[in-house]
């Protein structure tokens, strides 16, 4: 039997028989990914784009050009950067079946403007675009519109899960893939694709389900995984010729699984080639086998060791679950923590640390939102001491001291909510915790999968399946770790590190991993630079509002006019590729009462005096507050007419005055996005950390002023 239903389909089948009984691999219905998938369109812009389709029809004499095929073109971008932050943007051309829904929806969205020149030439596009007899001209809104499927790297951890509650006997299948949407990579790619929109004069289109509520939800048009491939049934759901792996390791005769399900991850291109390869491949091999050849035998693990402990500390509960019932435990001897100085391994940026398991609370449980405004989380402590086994439970801080007692346990037959099997039972011997105790599953000498139970054993109420790990990742690193780190370095030269690094903030329990870029270089000229770059957006961007006023401007004095938000924006500290330098970019759009539209474009060069004129403090506040500007007049159909040539200087510490406008300016930069007030905090502490080590880096404010 070959399965080939899909991605979604083969999946649930497969999830759907093993609650009758099939035996499978503990990682089946993991690794799903949408393949990184994104879209968005740049709406009435002003350049002819070609993109209705006609299908069998003919083309219309003197309306839209046929478009080819459904994607013409590509662009794969950035190949220099880590293959997790690269991206493909494609075309789409407009299926003849959707071209006048998709008309008439996108007139009504409309979208964000990025250009407020061709408002006029706008509506009169979208007006022809209502002309139900001519469904193919050429000069309407649709036939100036970029339809963009943007393929990524998304992190591939959907999780399949079938159940079947009362209320639905036949059972039904989700995927659980809490904040799949809210990727930094999809940020990214949206903010990119309005800059495309920019470019040609268009409306922006954000994916409305991603963008509709902030509800950062997203389609696929490309759905992997979910039985992928591997080389053991700790690895994969299936083999590499396709064949179902079962519980045990072994595989099921006849049962093949062959469809994009395979994929253990994100493509960021078109998966057809690659699940065409995959098939040929399974095919090829079953034709050798019906003329006499045969399979080899299975991987077969002679333990769970393989399981990555590192790996399973990320897992949300549905993925626990899972591995909590498909795998046996080991003997409570595992358990017992041996004690030592944590090992620390630069190579595979790993921590073990035997002194206690460390605890972690399923992905997206509500306890880690508690455990992160505490900046804490929990670990618990085992020994063996004259033939019985004790513990400690804790948290990372050691505030809280409950002891515990811990026992093997063997059911022959199911008891409670656990089945048949080798269980280790930890029951709490202090107050208020006497009400809890746990089961847990040593998975591997380094991998222990609990359940916490609210009563008294064995009928209990579980609340949260949870893992704890005696390895940890650098990412995972806790305070201590880091002070261990740091004492066991050595100061490193120029050539050590040469290239670019990421920086991370480290706490007990809330990492903001990712604060900034930093790259060294040696230069030409002897020095060695290093240059930070923020992570957030591939331009540094940010949102402009508020307003602008001119002491003279069109022959009146003191005039005041709100900054166009929509089409204004500023570009902090980016660095320009054709002189190396970093800059601050200002682009301010507005209009006069009587409807004219003008712009400031302007820039703040940040670089230290090559001359030493000028050192350390005054010359951070020289290039941070003076900005060169021109100011331009935008009319429709015509280019564009400088009007004015600007050289700002911002007041600092000149007077009191100047002082409040200082304080002012670096309480206007605001956190949008979310409104969870820890979210912004340490949006802020990003932002104020970069701004920081940049000045420390290019202009060594602490130097002294030279000599005169």
């Amino acid at each position: 039997m070959v399965l080939s239903a899909g991605a979604i389909n083969s999946p649930e089948i497969l999830l759907r028989s093993e609650m009758h009984g099939l035996s499978v691999s503990p990682v089946l219905g993991t690794g799903f990914s949408g393949n990184g998938d994104f879209f968005g369109l740049a709406y009435d812009g002003s350049y002819v784009t070609n993109v209705l389709g006609y299908g069998p029809k003919p083309a219309v004499p003197g309306g839209a050009v046929p478009p080819g095929p459904t994607i013409v073109s590509a662009i794969s971008y950035d190949g220099t950067r880590p293959v997790e932050d690269r991206i493909t943007v494609e075309d789409l051309s407009f299926p003849s079946a959707y071209v006048m829904g998709a008309k008439a929806g996108f007139a009504l969205l409309h979208g964000d403007p990025t250009y407020s020149g061709n408002v006029d030439a706008q509506r009169q596009r979208t007006l022809d675009d209502g002309d139900l007899s001519h469904p193919y001209r050429i000069d309407g809104a649709l036939n100036h519109t970029m339809f963009y499927l943007v393929m990524a790297h998304d992190d591939a951890r959907g999780t399949m899960v079938f159940d079947a509650p009362w209320y639905e006997s036949d059972g039904r299948m989700s995927i659980q893939w809490d904040g799949a949407g809210r990727e930094i990579i999809f940020t990214r790619i949206n903010e990119e694709l309005r800059r495309h929109a920019r470019a040609q004069q268009a409306n922006f289109i954000s994916n409305p389900l991603w963008d509709i509520f902030k509800t950062r939800h997203l389609i696929t048009a490309h759905p992997l995984g979910g039985c992928t491939l591997g080389e053991d049934y700790l690895h994969g759901a299936v083999d590499e010729y396709g064949r179902l792996f079962a519980g045990d390791g072994s595989v099921h005769d006849g049962l093949f699984v062959c469809d994009g399900s395979l994929i253990p991850s994100a493509l960021n291109v078109n998966p057809s080639l690659t699940i065409s390869a995959l098939t040929e491949r399974i095919v090829e091999k079953r034709i050798k086998v019906a003329q006499g050849d045969s399979y080899p035998q299975p991987n077969k693990s002679v333990s769970l060791s393989t399981i990555n402990p590192i790996t399973v500390s990320t897992y949300s509960e549905d993925q626990l679950e899972p591995l909590f019932r498909r795998c046996g435990s080991m003997g409570i001897d595992t358990l017992v923590n041996q004690g030592g100085a944590p090992q620390l391994d630069v190579t595979t940026r790993t921590i073990r640390n035997d002194q206690y398991w460390k605890g972690f609370f399923p992905r997206d449980n509500i306890l880690n939102t508690m455990s992160s405004a505490l900046f804490t989380g929990f670990k618990k402590e085992f020994h063996k001491q004259d033939g019985h086994y004790t513990g400690i439970t804790s948290d990372t801080d050691d505030r809280i001291q409950a002891r515990n007692s811990l026992e093997e346990i063997n059911l022959d037959k199911p008891k409670g909510t656990l089945e048949a099997g080798k269980y280790i039972l930890l029951k709490y011997l202090d107050p208020p915790w006497q009400g809890f105790y746990d089961i847990f599953k040593i998975i591997n000498e380094d991998l222990i999968i609990g359940r916490v139970y609210l009563g008294e054993y064995p009928n209990g109420v579980r609340q949260i399946t949870f893992p704890m790990t005696r390895v940890h990742s650098f990412d995972q690193m806790t305070v201590d770790d880091h002070a261990a780190l740091y004492a066991g370095g050595s100061v490193p030269t120029a050539q050590d590190v040469q290239g670019e690094w990421r920086m991370d903030c480290i706490s007990n329990a809330n990492h903001a991993t990712g604060v900034a870029y930093l790259s060294f270089a040696s230069k030409p000229d002897g020095r060695f630079e290093a240059r930070y770059e923020f992570i957030d957006g591939l331009e540094h961007e940010a949102d402009l509002q508020g307003i602008i006023t001119f002491g003279q401007f069109l022959g009146a004095s003191q005039v005041t006019y709100p900054v166009d938000a929509q089409n204004s924006r500023f570009n902090y500290l980016e660095v320009n590729p054709a002189t190396g330098e970093a800059e601050m970019r200002y682009h301010l759009e507005f209009s006069t009462p009587a409807g004219r539209h003008f712009y400031l474009d302007g820039i703040k060069y940040m670089q230290r005096d090559p001359t030493g004129k000028l050192r350390g403090v005054a010359d951070v506040l020289q290039d941070y507050t003076t900005l060169y500007a021109h100011i331009y007049e935008r009319k429709d159909g015509q280019a564009d007419t400088q009007v004015g040539l600007g050289y700002l200087k911002f007041r600092t510490f000149e007077d009191l005055a100047a002082m409040g406008n200082l304080v002012g300016f670096l309480a206007s930069f605001q956190v949008t996005g979310t409104n969870d007030p820890l979210l912004q905090l340490q949006a802020r502490m990003r932002f104020l950390a970069f701004t920081a080590q940049f000045v420390e880096v290019e202009y060594d404010p602490l130097a002294l002023p030279t000599a005169t």
